[in-house]
C-alpha cells in the first residue's frame, strides 16, 4: 500500500506550488501605492493604451520590458526529507526572489523593490504560506550587470520555506 503524505496541519499536501505561493504572497500583499509609496512601483497593470507599467511578477526571467520585475525561482528542486520519527518528515525548500530595474534610476528603484520584499517576508516569518512552519530570507545580494549597457541593476534573496509532512 503506498505511502500518503500530507502537510502537517492539513487535511492534504500542498495544493500550490510553494514557488507560486511565495510569488503570491509577493504580489497579494504588494501596497496599492507602489513599493515605499513609488506610483512607478505598483503591480503592473494594463493602460488603456494597451501599454504597460508597474512591477511585473513572474517565474520566467528579465524580459527588459516593463523595467520593473519580481521573479520567483526554486533553487533546490528535489527536497530531502529528514525522518523525526515513523511519521513525520522536515523539508527545506530554497527559492531565489530576483529584482531587476532598468533605466537611468534602476538603483534607486530595486531599492525600493527590495525594502518592500523585507517588508511583506519579514512580517510573515512564521506561517508566510498555509503548511509552511516558517521562513528564512537571506539577502538582498547585488549581482553584476551582465550587459554594463543595458543599464540593468540586478539583485538576488535566497528563501527558505521550512515545513513538515506526515503520513495520513
Amino acid at each position: 500500500m503506498p505511502t500518503t503524505l500530507k502537510v502537517a496541519g492539513e487535511s492534504s499536501d500542498f495544493t500550490v506550488d510553494p514557488n507560486i505561493s511565495l510569488l503570491n504572497l509577493l504580489k497579494n500583499n504588494w501596497p496599492a501605492g507602489g513599493a515605499s509609496g513609488d506610483s512607478d512601483l505598483v503591480v503592473m497593470a494594463q493602460a488603456g493604451d494597451g501599454t504597460l507599467s508597474g512591477v511585473k511578477f513572474g517565474t520566467a526571467w528579465f524580459s527588459g520590458n516593463p523595467y520593473y520585475q519580481i521573479h520567483v525561482k526554486p533553487s533546490t528542486v528535489s527536497q530531502k526529507p529528514r525522518t523525526l520519527g515513523g511519521t513525520r518528515f522536515a523539508y527545506s525548500d530554497f527559492h531565489q526572489i530576483h529584482v531587476f530595474a532598468k533605466g537611468s534610476n534602476a538603483k534607486d528603484k530595486k531599492w525600493k523593490m527590495e525594502k518592500e520584499i523585507e517588508n511583506i517576508l519579514n512580517t510573515r516569518v512564521g506561517n508566510p504560506i498555509t503548511g509552511v512552519s516558517f521562513s528564512v530570507v537571506d539577502g538582498p545580494v547585488n549581482l553584476p550587470e551582465e550587459d554594463p549597457m543595458s543599464k540593468v541593476e540586478h539583485s538576488r534573496y535566497n528563501v527558505l520555506l521550512y515545513y513538515h509532512k506526515v503520513v495520513s
